[in-house]
């Protein structure tokens, strides 16, 4: 069960406030004009002014290009599955972001066994760290788009594995993409380990009208905090972000046969001082009753090591 409000949007999300974040397959862009403008001008731009897009399923080689005026230069991975795949993220010209990979995730040996052949069916992502709009600093927000083929064996516990593993040292993270694993029939031990892996998916409706599945997910790595929860995970909370709106948008099969998903992250997530270990730090002592004149260093170290992601 998902922790935010969700709903369907079919207008658009207009002028709304935040780092609005989108997500769709593709199933190809290669020398398809018509299909890179409807979805640069209808999805990703007037109606919806994204500031960050994914897409998967570009089928993109090495010598494919497609700028979109107004954003960067697309991050791109190309390696391509049996004629599919193919990872791509645009950015909009007025954030500043760093690139920390775009690559294909190894399985470690835990997952090895049952995904057979990492070579054949490797998952592809493209990971950058956001850290300021409208000159405005952010408190560095992790977006990796992510694609596993469908022809791999055991998606579920490849996207564990990467959930866990990859994105275990990494606060304020926003995993989204299309994982073909299906949230409608996923086992509720699938979901446990998601859920221990601290992320919540924040879709709950069909992606793909076609087959009546929700296979494209997003992920934030935020909870909220029960309250016996441990010190470290109340320092946390203080550097995670804050999804006011999310959902599925649906395109009637005018770019592929999946709907687009999104998440808003609350404006107000942008203040500086969240950027600060010291403002972390007093706001946990008077959650706590602990006047701030009182130092405890080994908080404020604490706070100063998770605010760094």
């Amino acid at each position: 069960m998902s922790i935010y409000k969700h709903y369907d949007v079919s207008r658009g999300l207009g002028k709304r406030k935040g780092l609005k974040i989108g997500h769709i397959n593709a199933q190809s862009l290669r020398a398809d004009g018509d299909k890179r403008d409807r979805l640069e001008r209808i999805y990703i731009k007037a109606q919806n002014n994204f500031d960050i897009f994914g897409i998967t399923e570009t089928w993109f080689t090495d010598n494919d290009t497609w700028i979109i005026d107004g954003y960067h230069k697309p991050e791109v991975e190309c390696r391509r599955f049996r004629g599919g795949g193919g990872v791509a993220v645009y950015v909009r010209k007025d954030i500043k972001y760093e690139w920390i990979s775009s690559d294909t995730y190894s399985y470690d040996e835990e997952f090895v066994d049952c995904m057979g052949d990492e070579d054949e069916h490797p998952i592809q992502y493209i990971h950058i760290k956001v850290t300021e709009k409208d000159d405005t600093p952010i408190t560095h927000i992790h977006v990796v788009v992510i694609y596993i083929p469908p022809d791999a064996t055991q998606q579920q516990h490849a996207l564990i594995g990467f959930l866990q593993n990859k994105m275990h040292d990494y606060n304020n993270v926003v995993v989204l993409g299309d994982v073909n694993v299906d949230a409608y029939t996923s086992s509720s031990k699938h979901n446990e380990k998601i859920e221990k892996s601290k992320f919540g998916q924040i879709i709950d409706s069909v992606t793909r009208p076609s087959s009546g599945t929700l296979i494209d997910h997003i992920y934030v790595k935020a909870f909220p905090l029960p309250n016996q929860a441990t010190l470290a995970e109340r320092v946390a909370t203080m550097v995670k972000p804050y999804i006011t709106e999310s959902g599925v948008m649906l395109t009637n099969n005018h770019v592929g046969d999946h709907d687009l998903i999104f998440c808003v992250i609350d404006p107000d997530y942008y203040r500086e001082n969240l950027c600060d270990p010291r403002q972390a730090y007093f706001t946990l002592m008077k959650s706590m009753g602990v006047h701030e004149d009182v130092a405890i260093p080994d908080i404020y170290n604490l706070a100063q090591r998770l605010a760094r992601y």
